[in-house]
């Protein structure tokens, strides 16, 4: 699941990112004790950094792990 997830995410950035200077800064794909969230959880998470002087507008854009819904984390 968790490389579905790696896999999506180069091919939807992959092509924009560069041309916005988006990467994909850090990835935790096991997090167990690391980052707690709001929830007390300690949920996987990727951090994106924008390496340009002007915005990225990331609406259009979701993260998942599932096929048939392909935006289940915005």
């Amino acid at each position: 699941m968790r490389n579905s997830i790696t896999i999506v995410l180069m091919m939807v950035f992959g092509a924009t990112s560069f041309a916005q200077n988006l990467v994909i800064n850090e990835v935790m794909s096991a997090n167990v004790t690391t980052m707690r969230d709001e929830d007390g959880d300690y949920p996987d998470w990727i951090e994106l950094f924008n390496d340009g002087s002007t915005t990225v507008n990331l609406s259009g854009y979701g993260l998942s792990d599932n096929p048939d819904q392909p935006f289940k984390w915005i």
